[in-house]
């Protein structure tokens, strides 16, 4: 079976927590710029754990290849993200990122990552030193 229209695999960063697939979403946010987010209904449909085993979760602090199925076809919000063509990552710096979450959780996600790059443009790579809410 062939990749759907309404499909796309993404590498993920270290998952916030433990949890079962398939899963529905409803937001994607750009972390750098969080006032640029789109709520569409999708769903986490595979995994696979570190890109080399295959599972039917997410596990907390590690990093998955993942399958999202959209409702309404790929959203513009993800054109420009770095396509990796290696076997092992080669992502730029400054590409683009982009986070996934509920939409009724994205109110405080934005106002904490908006709170987290002010104090990375304040104080750089020290920024947490200054974190009051951590």
């Amino acid at each position: 079976m062939g990749k759907k229209d309404n499909e796309i695999a993404l590498f993920t960063l270290y998952a916030y927590a433990d949890f079962k697939i398939p899963k529905e979403f409803d937001c994607i946010f750009d972390l750098d710029n969080p006032s640029n987010f789109v709520f569409e209904n999708f769903k986490l449909t595979q995994s696979i754990y570190e890109c080399w085993y295959p599972m039917d979760s997410i596990e907390d602090g590690h990093e998955h290849l993942c399958i999202f199925e959209f409702e309404n076809g790929i959203p513009e919000i993800l054109i420009g993200l770095h396509i990796a063509k290696a076997k092992f990552s080669n992502v730029p710096k400054e590409s683009k990122r982009l986070g996934i979450c509920q939409s009724k959780d994205f109110d405080e996600i934005r106002k904490r990552t908006e709170y987290t790059l002010g104090l990375k443009e304040k104080y750089g790579t020290e920024w947490w030193r200054y974190d009051d809410e951590a």
